[in-house]
């Protein structure tokens, strides 16, 4: 009996260590998994990090993006403004030009009916002059021949 309960304790000691030499293998290949989850978790945090700047670094683009935008839609409308302004400045000064030119039209005008005016008022003088000469030839009995110059007789 003593020998069969030995072969039994034996063979429940052999088992026992199988059984415990496949406990230690399943702990080992957890253990292996742990690791490799361990290394996928560290992982997937460095692709969470890099994830979070290349949102952060997108969202700083799209700010970037909007203010240059902004800016380029407030320099279109200055340029549009500056554009409406220069026609504004250049139709008023084709205004003043066209109403200096005008000015200067009728400046000439006048001063060319003053010219004749003053042409005629000599004209009206000498006429006069010669008039009056003539009379007081006459009354002095100085008669001119009709066609000679008053500056002849006077030699």
């Amino acid at each position: 009996k003593t020998r069969s309960a030995e072969a039994l304790a034996q063979a429940e000691a052999g088992q026992l260590r199988a059984a415990q030499a496949e406990v230690e293998k399943k702990n080992q290949e957890v253990a292996k998994r742990l690791q490799e989850m361990a290394a996928m978790k560290a992982q997937m945090e460095q692709l969470r990090e890099i994830a979070e700047h290349a949102l952060q670094a997108e969202r700083a683009a799209e700010a970037q993006a909007r203010a240059a935008q902004a800016q380029a839609a407030e320099a279109l409308r200055s340029k549009s403004d500056l554009e409406r302004r220069a026609v504004q400045e250049l139709r008023q000064a084709l205004g003043q030009v066209q109403q200096t030119r005008t000015q200067a039209q009728q400046a000439q005008a006048e001063a060319l009916r003053a010219r004749r005016a003053e042409a005629a008022a000599e004209e009206q003088v000498a006429r006069v002059s010669v008039a009056q000469v003539t009379q007081a030839q006459e009354r002095m009995g100085m008669s001119l021949p009709a066609n000679q110059p008053l500056a002849a007789s006077s030699m």
